[in-house]
């Protein structure tokens, strides 16, 4: 396909010496995934979108984990007015690149990512300058500013023209922030899960691992996968094969837990009557916070009087399990 950068900007590539000296010091994660599920896209027409995200006019930070192959340019995220601006993805040359409609770009040195391995990849902007990190180390930087980010948001794909730049690959941990996490040449990356606070606009965990919908902590801001809502060509894969295996769809889809997210109580129907049912809720880092059985039962309340966060609730009867999410506010 015609690249989608053509400028001549020599300068781009020459990156400070350090960036070349920790060149070996990058994928530390190859072939690896970052938590057990994350979300996988074919290269052709898999994406999640979101109609209406908020403007971020000032300070910000897009961030996520990603692998691939090179093979494609990708689109990482993307902003769609129309103008292509601002979108963010992978190029033939194992590099990550921002781009912006009024052509000018940021780009990692060409080379320097290795094809499947697993990198962590930020765009910061503080209000004055931009800032492009791979794995904590900056690799390029403008003053210009990109257009604001605001209204048609997609990952993994982008509408412009015939062109549809489709990511080939995996993506994780997808947070976006109304600050500039990340200052200076090398920083440190917190190992995910992060903290949810205040300047969390959106973070995705891509551990639903079924559905056509993927939930936002920190916000209401809710991607579809695909377009449609329903099962289609443009829905990317759920890759959580140690959540899925473990899991009995049929009897989790007939289970409805409300109001969710919840301020203090749950409720949890069964959808049938059990003669035994065990509960059990565990946090991120899979710290088991209730546990409890119950006899003869199909509807239950439980007291969520727990930090606000992210919960997972595991169901157990009669030799079936599920697994849900749900949010503590």
């Amino acid at each position: 396909s015609t690249p989608l950068y053509s400028s001549a900007a020599s300068d781009v590539y020459k990156r400070q010496l350090f960036c070349l000296l920790c060149f070996f010091a990058f994928s530390n994660l190859t072939q690896a995934q970052v938590t057990d599920s994350e979300m996988e896209f074919d290269g052709v027409d898999d994406y999640l979108e979101l109609a209406d995200f908020p403007a971020l006019d000032g300070a910000y930070t897009f961030e996520c984990y990603m692998r691939s192959d090179f093979s494609t340019e990708g689109t990482i995220w993307n902003f769609d007015d129309e103008n292509f601006t601002p979108w963010f993805g992978t190029y033939y040359d194992s590099t990550v690149t921002i781009f912006d409609y009024d052509d000018y770009y940021y780009s990692s040195q060409s080379g320097l990512m290795i094809p499947d391995s697993t990198y962590h990849v930020a765009y910061v902007w503080d209000g004055t300058e931009g800032r492009l990190y791979v794995d904590g180390i900056k690799v390029d930087a403008q003053t210009t500013q990109l257009t604001t980010p605001d209204g048609i948001f997609s990952i993994g794909f982008t509408f412009y023209g015939t062109d549809t730049y489709a990511f080939k690959g995996f993506i994780d941990e997808f947070r976006v922030s109304d600050v500039a996490r990340y200052t200076g040449d090398m920083v440190t990356i917190p190992s995910p899960p992060w903290a949810t606070d205040a300047n969390t606009v959106a973070y995705y965990h891509f551990d639903e691992c079924m559905g056509q919908s993927v939930t936002s902590d920190g916000g209401n801001l809710t991607l579809t996968v695909g377009s449609s809502g329903d099962v289609d060509d443009n829905d990317p894969t759920w890759s959580c094969p140690n959540f899925v295996n473990t899991v009995d769809l049929n009897f989790q889809n007939q289970i409805s837990v409300f109001p969710n997210p919840t301020n203090r109580n749950l409720n949890v129907d069964l959808g049938q009557m059990y003669s035994e049912a065990q509960l059990e809720i565990t946090d991120l880092l899979g710290k088991v916070v209730l546990s409890k059985s119950y006899l003869e039962t199909d509807k239950i309340e439980l007291d969520m009087n727990f930090p606000k966060g992210v919960y997972y609730l595991s169901v157990f009867s009669e030799g079936k399990n599920a697994t849900l999410k749900v949010v503590k506010q």
